[in-house]
């Protein structure tokens, strides 16, 4: 299970790590489970479950990088975290906090965010939710549907693939099918998650697919869901706030296949065979409250992963809401807020020092939490990935106070 400036003011300090040159990762040894390694393309699995995903670029500031739709693929090592759109049918009326209340079929309600990169399924209530008001529920009838006329499409890319990249290789992940948020002073837990089983070679057959869009338009008329038939594997991401009023970021690899050299969040994906070890875990072998430690603990193993700082200094994260990458057709995310007891020169100090995924990112970047709310208006919004981009949006409505 994962374990529990200077007038350049458009633009945050920026520390490069001399120690983390981009390279390209070892290939896995062995046939092990594969990890989206920080939301796209498989890594090794760790001996302790977790796992991680890519930030990171050598460059400290310049012009905008673009807004790549890679696939993942180009190293053993790749990220990909994404966010989901919604279907089509039992559209739903937004609540007083901007969230889509008392449906169970929240994710039919997207919310724009004003860049279409990104929207949000959910908004949690002010604060956030901490583990204990989030339950999961496991189906079979949870997971996607076979596409028409067959999986074989899948094979193909999947094989295809492989031929072109050798090392390679298949895993579970936890699919969202939908989300239900009690109303305010409800009894119990706020939030229920219906998750289901994929697996990173479906969603290289899906969400990665030329045929991802086609796909959606068919889910819509087939199933009332534009993403019946698609595999959106669940990844985690993190507003990581340091003592002295800073979030964290970090920037991406040029190695990496998806958005190399853009700038994220810590995050990667909650992983079944934490919960249940196999190659093949079952939906019965996985106990919703198991699976929902998971998804918070996995946010923690990420940070630590990531940007190289001890557990002990990590507040228990809060769940601010679920995002959706739409350039990986409307993959989700749960977006997340933790305290980091260490001041951000402290963090830059760990990250430098190396750690279980240096190659993963080549500098860590602060910016004032004062600043946050208007980062949309800075040049550094356009070398954001989707996944931050969500993660800030959800922070600013959910945890950040008003400018």
């Amino acid at each position: 299970m994962g374990k529990l400036r200077p007038r350049e003011q458009d633009w945050p300090k920026v520390t490069p790590c001399p120690s983390r040159i981009p390279g390209k990762p070892a290939a896995p040894q062995g046939g092990g489970a594969s990890r989206l390694t920080g939301r796209g393309e498989p890594r090794a699995p760790r001996s302790d479950g977790a796992g991680g995903r890519q930030p990171g670029t050598a460059e400290a500031q310049g012009a905008a990088n673009g807004k790549p739709r890679a696939g993942p693929g180009t190293s053993a090592s790749g990220k990909g975290r994404g966010l989901r759109g919604g279907g089509a049918e039992n559209r739903l009326q937004l609540g007083a906090s901007g969230s889509c209340a008392g449906s169970r079929r929240l994710r039919s309600c997207p919310v724009q965010t004003m860049d279409p990169e990104v929207s949000v399924l959910l908004q949690c209530p002010p604060g956030g939710l901490p583990e204990e008001q989030v339950r999961a529920e496991l189906s079979p009838d949870h997971d996607r549907r076979p596409l028409p006329g067959g999986d074989e499409a899948i094979a193909a890319i999947w094989e295809s693939r492989l031929q072109a990249q050798p090392w390679l290789f298949d895993a579970p992940k936890f699919r969202l099918h939908s989300a239900t948020l009690a109303p305010t002073g409800s009894q119990g837990p706020r939030l229920l998650l219906r998750l289901g089983l994929t697996s990173y070679r479906d969603f290289l057959g899906t969400n990665w697919a030329s045929s991802a869009a086609w796909l959606r338009q068919q889910g819509a008329t087939d199933w009332g869901d534009k993403q019946a038939y698609l595999a959106d594997p669940l990844g985690v991401g993190a507003t990581l706030a340091t003592a002295d009023n800073f979030l964290v970021f970090l920037r991406r690899s040029r190695q990496v296949a998806e958005a190399p050299g853009l700038v994220d969040v810590p995050g990667g994906h909650p992983e079944p065979q934490a919960v249940c070890p196999g190659d093949s875990p079952l939906h019965k072998d996985l106990p919703g409250e198991l699976v929902v430690h998971e998804l918070f603990s996995s946010v923690l193993q990420e940070i630590c992963d990531e940007v190289n700082v001890p557990l002990p200094t990590l507040s228990q994260p809060l769940l601010l809401g679920i995002a959706c990458n739409e350039t990986s057709a409307g993959r989700a995310s749960a977006e997340f807020y933790v305290q980091c007891s260490l001041t951000s020169e402290q963090v830059k100090k760990f990250y430098t020092s190396g750690g279980a995924e240096a190659h993963e990112s080549t500098g860590i970047i602060f910016v004032e939490i004062q600043r946050v709310q208007r980062l949309q208006e800075t040049k550094l919004w356009a070398e954001l990935c989707p996944s931050a981009k969500g993660a800030i949006f959800l922070y600013n409505q959910v945890q950040g106070s008003p400018a």
